[in-house]
């Protein structure tokens, strides 16, 4: 028969092996749970490859419409972490107005957006934004501007791939 002292070891023993195997559970759990995260989350290096040679194209018609002095480098995005967006390049443009750089934009043929396609990209805290596109390479273009109340000195100009294209 055990006595009082040897069933009190064993109890917190066994206490003790319940709470590890629970400790290591929840840490193999948390493990699994990053694991998958991590593999639902990552770019598809196939998605960068190709988003690398249209992110190229992007530039290549729309950055010799802005004006060279105050323009930042080229930001490209390829779109491909979920949810997969598609490429887009972003550029900061200081010391021009959305309808100077608008203006540019028009002389070279690029057609304005509907306002209801300029409401659907605008984001609260936006103070001005306008909108362009145009058909290059078969494929329709869109071309965003932006101003904000945090950088008014600053054009934002995004640009990536509509949904129209063909």
């Amino acid at each position: 028969m055990e006595t009082a002292p040897e069933l009190s070891r064993l109890k917190i023993l066994v206490g003790t092996v319940a709470v590890a195997v629970v400790l290591a559970g929840a840490a193999a759990f948390y493990a699994f749970d990053r694991y998958t995260a991590y593999l639902f989350e990552r770019e598809d290096p196939g998605c960068v490859a190709d988003s690398a040679v249209e992110i190229e194209r992007l530039t290549r018609i729309v950055v010799p419409v802005l004006p060279q002095r105050g323009r930042s480098e080229v930001d490209g995005d390829s779109g491909c972490a979920p949810p997969e967006v598609g490429p887009s390049i972003a550029v900061h443009v200081d010391g021009a107005s959305v309808d100077e750089l608008t203006g540019r934009f028009r002389s070279m043929g690029w057609s304005p957006v509907s306002a209801a396609r300029v409401a659907e990209e605008t984001v609260e805290g936006d103070s001005l934004v306008a909108g362009v596109e145009k058909h290059a390479d078969d494929r329709l273009i869109e071309v965003f501007l932006t101003k904000t109340a945090k950088y008014p000195d600053t054009v934002l100009v995004n640009a990536w791939f509509g949904s129209g294209d063909g």
